[in-house]
C-alpha cells in the first residue's frame, strides 16, 4: 500500500483526530509508548506515533485542515540525501501547510524534512492528498510499501485489531520480563 491507496483510505479529519486520541488513551493506558496527543498553544492539536525501532509518524491539526509526515527507516526513499528530499513528496502541497515542513521536529539537522511519506486535507477539502508523481520506484520486487504509508492502516479502519496486537505484544513482553502471566484474563478465576 502506498501513500496513493493510504490517501484513498483515510477518513475524514475529525474522525482520524477521534482516532488519534483514542490510541493515545489506550497508550496510556497499558502503559504503552507509541501513541501521543497533545493540544499545544493556539488552535493546532498533533498526534504521533513513534515505534522505537524508526518508523514514525505525525500529524497537526489546525483550522486550515491537516497534515502527514511520516517515516518508513528501511524504506530506499529514507536514504535520499544531500539536503533534498525525495522527488514529488510536496509537490501540490497547500502553502498554508508549508511552515509545518520546515518544523525542526520534523527535520534533519540541514533543514530537510524527515519524510517517506507526506499527506495532506484542507478542511474544505472531500479527501487526502499527497505529492504529484512521487516515485515509488525504489522498491524491490517483493516491496509492495515502499514509503512506509501502511503505518497509518490503524487510523484507516479503526484499528482495533492492529491496537489490539499492539496491546497484547506489549503485555506479552511485560509478563515474560517479570515472570508473570501475559493475558490478564488467564489471570481470572472461572465462572
Amino acid at each position: 500500500m502506498t501513500v496513493y491507496d493510504t490517501a484513498a483510505k483515510l477518513p475524514p479529519i475529525d474522525v482520524v483526530r477521534d482516532r488519534s486520541r483514542a490510541l493515545a488513551m489506550l497508550d496510556s493506558i497499558v502503559d504503552g509508548v507509541y501513541y501521543d496527543y497533545s493540544r499545544r498553544r493556539g488552535e493546532s492539536e498533533a498526534a504521533s506515533m513513534r515505534n522505537g525501532s524508526g518508523e514514525e509518524y505525525d500529524i497537526v491539526f489546525t483550522a486550515d485542515g491537516a497534515f502527514i509526515r511520516g517515516v518508513y527507516h528501511d524504506s530506499p526513499m529514507h536514504n535520499y540525501t544531500g539536503g533534498q528530499l525525495w522527488p514529488g513528496l510536496l509537490k501540490g502541497l497547500p502553502p498554508q501547510f508549508a511552515p509545518l515542513v520546515h518544523k525542526p521536529t520534523f527535520c534533519y539537522e540541514d533543514g530537510t524534512l524527515d519524510a517517506t511519506f507526506v499527506l495532506w486535507r484542507r478542511a474544505g477539502d472531500d479527501r487526502w492528498q499527497a505529492g504529484e508523481g512521487v516515485d515509488l520506484s525504489p522498491a524491490d520486487d517483493e516491496e509492495t510499501d515502499p514509503d512506509g504509508a501502511w503505518l497509518l492502516d490503524i487510523l484507516c479502519d479503526g484499528g482495533a485489531e492492529e491496537y489490539l496486537e499492539y496491546a497484547w505484544s506489549l503485555l506479552r513482553h511485560r509478563a515474560g520480563q517479570n515472570g508473570g502471566r501475559a493475558d490478564p484474563r488467564a489471570a481470572a478465576p472461572d465462572r
